[in-house]
């Protein structure tokens, strides 16, 4: 099942250019070998969602017990795997979960956000309340802002409260 074609050589005892021609010339052989490649993809796919997403099997000990063994049943709980997990979408959804290391030709070099200004607006909003609660937690904390802005060159109107402050023009 989902051998390569040097596989399928040596077991029917084959040139590999003879199981190619096979494959190029006989429908049937084709499909039996298409079919076993994607029942073995299936299994190596239904496997890593396992790990990726964690799973519970059942297991048995055996113990000795006055000279006779005992069998004990038990669960083994295998949690979710990070690698597999990543390594799945990154395959499933690559547009959303690559790792894109090169710059996007307008982007400008600037201060990284705070945690929330990249999320969608539907997800900030529940926070909304709580950053506000967090920058006015102290009676000052808007007058303190408003300095650091200033003392950093930056107006009001560039930065808002709670906005990372944005980089200073060039010299």
């Amino acid at each position: 099942m989902g051998a390569v074609n040097a596989d399928l050589a040596r077991a029917f005892e084959e040139a590999p250019r003879t199981i190619d021609n096979w494959l190029r010339n006989e429908p049937a052989f084709r499909r039996a070998v298409k079919h076993g490649r994607q029942f073995a993809d299936g299994d190596v796919a239904h496997g890593l969602y396992r790990r990726a997403t964690g799973y519970t099997y059942h297991s048995n000990k055996v113990f000795l017990s006055d000279g006779e063994p005992m069998v004990i049943p038990y669960e083994v709980h295998c949690p979710p795997d990070v690698r597999a997990a990543v390594f799945w979408l990154r395959n499933r959804q690559p547009s959303r979960w690559r790792d894109d290391p090169r710059p996007k030709e307008d982007s400008v070099e600037r201060e990284p956000p705070g945690p929330l200004m990249n999320a969608d607006q539907e997800v900030r909003a529940p926070y909304a309340e709580i950053d506000d609660q967090r920058r006015n937690w102290w009676p000052g904390a808007e007058e303190l802002e408003k300095a650091e802005n200033a003392a950093n060159g930056h107006s009001e109107a560039e930065s808002g409260p709670g906005d990372a402050p944005k980089a200073a023009p060039a010299a």
